[in-house]
């Protein structure tokens, strides 16, 4: 609650440090950091997160970067605030924004706006549309991308901001707050919130009629199987979902959003399920000839379900979604998923021998899933393949894989990851450009423990709508290990175009090895490589690695032929999608 002399800005920052402190898995997690950039109406604001002990500011080279930051700094701690100023700054992120809800990430979205009296006279102020009286057309612009929006004042602070950051948690979805430039340093007048904002609960009547019923459609099914994706994550349920299928002995698959669900050498996981683009193609055997999925979090997109190729029944289909769960024509509100999964653990039945012959003879080798690149000579022109195999081998537990949305993303879906790796992509949004600042994001959330490091993965045309970003990561310190494609445009498109040659799919060439030089790194801060030839490529991971080890970016430039595909994504052509959604 906010004590008497508390203005609007301190208990704002106040209470979003703390709630950050309760969503975090790290028991001692390090200051929030509030991603932005600042501007004319939001001094108040800065002041307040640069006054507090448990927070800090995160300048970004422009907005849109800083949305992306908070986007993976949140999916790796459980919460990010992104700070902009009136109109010009907030539209900067939308995208970012826009994002964040699509792909259900929790973000609390700060603005800051004119003075009360500014707005009272209607007057005609600079970063606005020149509306005068109509000082709410930005936050009306957010109302379809975030879960709730607002307008604070010394009245309606302590309500308000309980409100909008549990909504936040609620739906793992950004929420909205506009804090005017006055209203920032006013004292908090109005009563307090009655209570304060939490993680949730579930209704509990409802909780257990939905649990009854899903035990009693799975405890007699012949054979059932759970589909894992996104929604585990955005719940934070992992040890959840991963108690049930050890409780039960079932067969779980997970989705491309879901990946890292379940971790991928479990003796219970079949593999990653998108129907046609399965991989091993056996789990879509056991998922679509199943008689009860017990499906959490699952989202039915276009690149989830390769190109709508999925054949999910919705008669055998149950579904746990983030706070609603429908069994048969039966829907549940107000039942987290988490709550759900933890309570199917102690009433589902174990199966035993003879039940999972289903499964059991499509388990997975131990060999399975691992990449081997094609044999080539020393002097052969480095190709994707080759490179996800040894991304492969590099990665170990704990690691946070950043992939932009790009072929290699695709060429990735065989790729088994260890225990314990975070695997960050915007596999729904698909905004490219995302992943550089995101990783960011993620490396500034973990920056406090060194036995995790962050792998981006990202392409020339990505690369060049973000490539700032790497300027703010060498200026905060982070030494991610980040290996940029270079294959002279927008290979995804091409794949996806008619005409390979067109024009508009190719990009400017830019020297990438140079950029961070130019963004302030010098060789005691970045390590940078090259690499054309099979050959080149082990010398360079190893080096790249040590680079990290040693507290330094490691930036390494891969040179690909214009129309190298990676196996996993050769069913790529004009159209795919379109015509699979027809069929």
């Amino acid at each position: 609650m906010a004590s008497p002399s508390t203005t609007v800005a301190a208990l704002l920052v106040r209470r979003l440090c703390e709630v950050a402190r309760q969503v975090s898995d790290d028991h001692s997690p390090p200051p929030l950091s509030f991603f932005g950039v600042p501007g004319d109406y939001s001094f108040g604001l800065c002041d307040a997160v640069e006054a507090h002990a448990d927070a800090a500011w995160r300048g970004c080279a422009c907005e849109l970067n800083a949305g992306y930051a908070a986007d993976g700094y949140a999916r790796v701690r459980g919460l990010a605030v992104l700070a902009t100023t009136y109109g010009v700054g907030e539209l900067s992120a939308i995208n970012a924004v826009a994002g964040a809800y699509a792909e259900r990430v929790p973000i609390v979205c700060l603005t800051s706006s004119p003075r009360k009296r500014v707005r009272e006279a209607g007057l005609i102020v600079h970063h606005s549309l020149a509306h005068g009286a109509d000082y709410q057309v930005f936050m009306r612009m957010h109302k379809d991308i975030t879960a709730a929006q607002t307008e604070l004042s010394a009245e309606n602070a302590a309500s308000e901001i309980e409100r909008c950051i549990e909504a936040c948690i609620r739906t793992s979805s950004p929420v909205y707050i506009n804090l005017p430039e006055d209203v920032a340093l006013e004292q908090v007048t109005g009563p307090g919130a009655g209570k304060l904002a939490t993680m949730g609960t579930s209704d509990e009547e409802s909780l257990a009629q939905a649990v009854r019923l899903i035990s009693d459609w799975a405890n007699v099914a012949a054979r059932p199987v759970i589909l894992a994706d996104m929604g585990v994550m955005r719940a934070r349920a992992h040890d959840e979902l991963r108690a049930l299928v050890e409780a039960t002995d079932l067969p779980c698959a997970t989705m491309g959003l879901g990946r890292t669900a379940l971790p991928e050498f479990h003796a219970n996981h079949i593999g990653v399920y998108e129907g046609e683009r399965s991989w091993p193609h056996t789990v879509k055997e056991v998922i679509e000839n199943s008689d009860c999925i017990i499906s959490v979090g699952c989202l039915l997109t276009d690149y989830n379900t390769g190109g709508f190729s999925a054949r999910l029944s919705e008669r055998v289909l149950i579904d746990i979604k983030l706070a609603v769960t429908t069994v048969k024509k039966a829907i549940f509100v107000d039942v987290r998923s988490v709550d759900v999964v933890r309570a199917l653990s102690g009433v589902l039945r174990k199966r035993s021998g003879a039940e999972n012959a289903y499964w059991r003879r499509h388990r997975r080798t131990r060999n399975d899933g691992i990449l081997v690149a094609p044999p080539s000579p020393p002097d052969a022109p480095l190709t994707c393949d080759l490179f996800l195999a040894s991304l492969q081998a590099m990665l170990r537990p704990g690691d946070i894989l950043c992939f932009e949305t790009m072929t290699l993303t695709f060429g990735a879906l065989p790729m088994r990851l260890p225990s314990g790796v975070t695997f960050i992509t915007q596999f729904l949004y698909g905004s490219i450009g995302m992943a550089g600042p995101a990783a960011g994001g993620a490396a500034r959330a973990v920056a406090h423990d060194p036995s995790r490091r962050v792998i981006l993965v990202t392409g020339d045309g990505s690369l060049q709508m973000t490539a700032t970003h790497l300027a703010t990561m060498l200026h905060d310190g982070l030494s991610p290990i980040v290996f940029v494609v270079n294959n002279d445009g927008y290979l995804i498109e091409k794949l996806l175009c008619k005409r390979k040659t067109a024009g508009y799919n190719e990009i400017p060439r830019w020297r990438y090895t140079l950029l961070p030089a130019a963004f302030g790194g010098d060789e005691a801060r970045v390590h940078t490589a090259t690499v054309d030839t099979a050959a080149q490529l082990q010398p360079s991971m190893r080096a790249a690695e040590e680079a990290q080890a040693a507290g330094r970016l490691a930036w390494v430039e891969l040179r690909t032929p214009a129309l190298d595909v990676p196996e996993g994504c050769r069913w790529m052509h004009p159209g795919v999608f379109l015509e699979e959604k027809q069929a």
